[in-house]
């Protein structure tokens, strides 16, 4: 009775979350790429950049 609600609640933020998983690969590519040709170190402003999402995604799946 309730399955078709869900269903299609749910169908639209998969959709959703599909499209930030592509998103979230495409720029994990872009900077593995870039990495492997430049070869140099991250800058200050990278470092923390990096830190502060670690620290966010860190807290948010304790």
């Amino acid at each position: 009775m309730h399955y078709p609600i869900l269903e299609a609640a749910f169908a639209r933020r998969l959709h959703w979350l599909q499209w930030v998983g592509i998103a979230t690969g495409l720029i994990g590519l872009y900077f593995a790429v870039r990495n492997y040709h430049l070869g140099s170190n991250a800058r200050r402003e990278e470092c923390s950049l990096v830190s502060l999402i670690s620290k966010l995604l860190g807290r948010s799946i304790d």
